[in-house]
């Protein structure tokens, strides 16, 4: 039998979920009752991305919908989503050291203050 060798966006994604555990246990993560994260990791040509979803929450806990000027709605996240997001792209932001591009989403929202990008980043390459 041989090893697995992780990509390094699987092995971020391995010690992101560890410190969300962690944080979960320890009482300082915002989660409401029932929410699951899940930690994805993807590799592509152009590099890899470390997602986290949580998931399996109220859409009133997490999404504030609001009109525009043109009356439309506009979907914003809640400040307890807004909060968790913080927390999350926090946890991420630690680990990805420039290697992967990533994203946090509550309820399908991005809430992540700008996408995780990698160090070689330069605005207007999205």
């Amino acid at each position: 039998m041989t090893a697995t060798t992780l990509t390094p966006a699987a092995q971020i994604a391995a010690a992101v979920r560890t410190d969300i555990k962690t944080a979960s246990k320890a009482g300082t993560l915002a989660l409401p009752d029932g929410a699951k994260i899940r930690v994805t990791s993807h590799n592509f040509a152009g590099g890899s991305a470390v997602d986290i979803a949580v998931e399996n929450v109220d859409k009133a806990w997490a999404i504030s919908i609001e009109k525009d000027e043109w009356d439309n709605d506009k979907w914003r996240p809640t400040a307890a989503a807004q909060a968790l997001g913080d927390q999350l792209t926090d946890i991420l932001a630690a680990h990805h050291n420039g290697r992967a591009w990533g994203e946090v989403r509550v309820c399908g929202l991005a809430v992540d203050r700008g996408r995780i990008k990698p160090a070689s980043w330069r605005p207007g390459q999205d």
